[in-house]
């Protein structure tokens, strides 16, 4: 075997020559080993709050599980969940200039470049430019179904920038937040 590439003790494979010998099948016997868990009603109990409530940590259904008669750990609970088909992530991030805008600046620089390449163009401009940056905090993590979107949540602590830029070539630039 160790020709052909395969890393497998010579036990392993007695063994399942043992087991297809008396069965005629090498498959987990039915009903051998712990049975699961994640019962049909701990299934419908997780499914109904999910639908409640999409930010619910796996701590809190540990809770509301345990009050319903089913003490589980929490890497059952996270199975379950997974089983149902709920997707656990963070907000997404936000590009700061807009794809609306991102066409418009490209057009206005297509339109001037002439004027950019002729001898002194641009030297005595002042160019100006201005953002306003609203930073969030995104430490909210909900679930979703696999195949829907997530839900619109309302934004948390925000904190607004206004910065107004001003280059000019031969003059350093100042920032004034």
């Amino acid at each position: 075997m160790k020709d052909e590439g395969l890393k497998v003790k010579v036990s392993a494979v007695c063994r399942l020559l043992r087991k297809y010998r008396e069965t005629g099948n090498i498959a987990r016997k039915l009903g051998s080993g712990c049975p699961t868990k994640i019962t049909p009603d701990v299934l419908r109990i997780v499914e109904n709050q999910m639908q409640l409530d999409d930010e619910i940590t796996a701590i809190q259904l540990q809770r509301i599980l345990a009050d319903n008669g089913h003490p589980l750990t929490l890497m059952t609970i996270l199975r379950s969940r997974e089983k149902l088909g709920w997707t656990f992530r963070g907000s997404a991030y936000c590009q700061l200039i807009r794809e609306v805008n991102k066409g418009n600046r490209l057009h206005w620089a297509q339109e001037h470049v002439q004027e950019a390449c002729s001898d002194g163009g641009f030297l005595n401009v002042l160019w100006t430019d201005e953002c306003s940056v609203m930073l969030e905090c995104h430490r909210r993590f909900c679930c979703r179904k696999q195949g829907t979107p997530a839900r619109p949540k309302p934004r948390l602590a925000t904190f607004n920038v206004h910065v107004p830029v001003h280059v000019h070539l031969h003059v350093p630039v100042h920032v004034h937040l």
